[in-house]
């Protein structure tokens, strides 16, 4: 029981952690492109 509550949180955080790896990629290449733009 315990155990399949600490598996089922790790599988959480893992894709919150996927999620926010993501957006931080996709954050900095909007940032890169939007400096392509200004030069």
């Amino acid at each position: 029981m315990i155990k399949d509550i600490i598996m089922h949180f790790r599988e959480l955080v893992n894709g919150q952690m996927v999620v926010r790896s993501n957006l931080i990629i996709s954050f900095s290449r909007k940032k890169r492109s939007a400096n392509d733009i200004s030069w």
